[in-house]
């Protein structure tokens, strides 16, 4: 399809379809997805000891480094969005734009949640050899674990504020903004053959949560067979609501032994 010499879109697929956006090159994809891991990181790093100041959780660092580089994925996405069709919504940017009715989303819901569930179980044993391994290497303040031992620390009241707050950024805003930005904006953009860009986006999503080594395998496999899904339909909606789902149950989870 030949657009015109006017048209201010050249990157954008129109609406409903599959057609690729123009590739990025390497070194652009890579700092598209390392920086907010290493933002991530950096801002633990600086908001870690202001919170340990005021005695609040650990995990109020986390989420609030998570909360400003998710406002910084928005950034990156009302600007590109502004750049292929003069408006600032987000959405705009994303390649992916098909909504699937929900009978043709929740099986694969369900279905990946469960998925989810099984690998987590079965590479367990994997995950916890590499995060003893790399223990030395990663820091400690970099751990958002809230356990018995945080609640005997910080106090009932102050822990369950605390993951109040983490389930707003954590399982709602973040997940969403996440899905448009690595699935829905950057693996149609990486410079590989289209059936591979869901493998690449996963390798790439596991490895820039670099702070987080034992959970490279169950990332990157479940991160490749959701984004192959979303490139088929040409939708996120399973994306997004399998991602809210299953950070929303481990928050829950975590609520309720911190509850118990």
């Amino acid at each position: 399809m030949q657009q015109r010499a006017t048209d201010r879109s050249p990157e954008r697929a129109p609406a409903g379809t599959t057609e690729s956006p123009r590739r990025l090159g390497w070194p652009a994809v890579l700092a598209l997805n390392f920086l907010p891991g290493v933002a991530t990181v950096a801002l633990v790093g600086v908001l870690h000891p202001a919170i340990e100041s005021l005695r609040w959780p650990p995990v109020v660092a986390y989420t609030c480094a998570i909360g400003l580089v998710t406002l910084g994925e928005v950034a990156v996405l009302a600007r590109q969005a502004q750049r292929l069709s003069s408006t600032w919504d987000p959405r705009r940017a994303v390649a992916l734009t098909a909504r699937l009715p929900f009978r043709a989303a929740v099986i694969p819901i369900v279905g990946f949640i469960l998925v989810a569930a099984g690998l987590a179980a079965l590479l367990d044993p994997v995950a916890s050899a590499i995060s003893a391994r790399l223990a030395h290497v990663v820091p400690g303040w970099l751990s958002a674990d809230t356990d018995a031992t945080t609640v005997a620390t910080y106090g009932r009241t102050a822990v369950m504020v605390a993951l109040s707050f983490n389930f707003l950024i954590d399982v709602i805003a973040s997940p969403y903004v996440e899905e448009l930005y690595w699935k829905g904006y950057l693996m149609r953009r990486i410079p590989a053959r289209v059936a591979l860009q869901p493998v690449a986006l996963a390798i790439l999503f596991a490895a820039q949560h670099f702070w987080q080594p034992g959970e490279f395998l169950l990332v990157a496999l479940l991160q490749a067979a959701i984004g192959s899904h979303a490139q088929r339909t040409n939708s996120l909606t399973v994306a997004i609501w399998t991602h809210w789902l299953a950070n929303g149950i481990v928050t829950v989870l975590t609520i309720r032994e911190v509850l118990a």
